[in-house]
């Protein structure tokens, strides 16, 4: 028998009978309808009414005493030895990258704001140009072939894009 033949109140298509589930509810369930008088429950009155709802406030935390000022010293002159090599870090960072010549599909169709089975599909129908390129089941479009399509798009169309 599978899972659901061993219970005698379950089938594969229908719920469990309110009987089996009435105390399974979520307390902030039963506390809401108990104050709506859906039915009272004995932990429906555990939150005062001005809180009900609310998260409670975190309570007010002292900030920590100040550190002695030798190991403050410490600590800025090793952030001082630091800072060189971090900004060396962001301007190899800043560095403009190597231009892209071809394109996957997804990233093709994320560049014109389709999702990629709307690209497929146009793809299949000859609405867009074929693959450039293909290394193995990966399909390559040059950013020429895109631009290219673009401008044909939107020249066919008087006064540019509906």
């Amino acid at each position: 028998m599978g899972p659901l033949k061993d219970r005698p109140h379950m089938s594969s298509y229908s719920r469990p009978p309110r009987a089996a589930t009435e105390g399974l509810r979520p307390d902030w369930e039963t506390e809401a309808a108990a104050e709506n008088g859906r039915y009272p429950t004995p932990h429906a009155t555990a939150l005062p009414p001005a809180s009900a709802g609310r998260p409670a406030e975190a309570p007010a935390v002292d900030p920590p005493p100040c550190a002695d000022p030798p190991a403050l010293a410490a600590v800025l002159a090793e952030l001082v030895e630091l800072l060189p090599g971090l900004r060396a870090a962001l301007d190899r960072q800043a560095r403009p990258g190597v231009p892209r010549l071809a394109y996957r599909l997804s990233e093709v169709a994320d560049a014109l704001g389709l999702s990629r089975r709307s690209l497929e599909r146009a793809v299949a129908s000859r609405q867009w140009p074929p693959a450039d390129l293909r290394l193995g089941r990966t399909r390559l479009w040059r950013v020429a072939t895109i631009e290219s399509w673009l401008t044909q798009q939107t020249a066919g169309r008087r006064g540019g894009a509906r």
